[in-house]
């Protein structure tokens, strides 16, 4: 009967003692400590998150000084679409490369506040689950 050698049990053993430990490691980040803090997963969603709402906010505020801009300029008349305001629509993408959207809630426009910014999100469909959207005051 031909039996492995120690050498070889060895080996074998190490490596499933190296695979092991990189499953325990690999739970660890996905479930987070036990202590009751977030996940290094949860955390890493949840700086996406916050990254992409910052990037639409930055947007959004010079959105909201052209917007401004604009209405003083025509007395007071809110912009319908970007092409109101001589404004390619693609100068204001989200980070998936989609235009962003704005809105006025206000009837009629030219009383509004604030407008409503939304990002089609990253499957780039309107009025679905992922749409990423923020209100903004605007100056005048």
């Amino acid at each position: 009967m031909n039996r492995p050698s120690t050498r070889d049990r060895g080996a074998s053993g190490a490596l499933m003692l190296i695979l092991l430990l990189g499953v325990a490691i690999g739970l660890f980040l996905y479930f987070g400590n036990t202590s009751g803090n977030k996940s290094y997963v949860q955390t890493v969603v949840g700086a996406r998150k916050q990254s992409n709402d910052l990037s639409i906010g930055i947007q959004a505020q010079q959105l909201a000084a052209l917007i401004s801009d604009y209405r003083m300029n025509h007395d007071g008349k809110a912009p319908a679409s970007y092409q109101d305001m001589d404004i390619i629509p693609s100068s204001f993408n989200d980070q998936w490369g989609h235009p962003l959207r704005f809105r006025f809630d206000a009837e009629p426009a030219r009383d509004a506040k604030d407008f409503l910014v939304v990002s089609d999100g990253p499957d780039g469909k309107p009025d679905t689950e992922d749409d990423v959207s923020q209100r903004v005051a605007l100056q005048f």
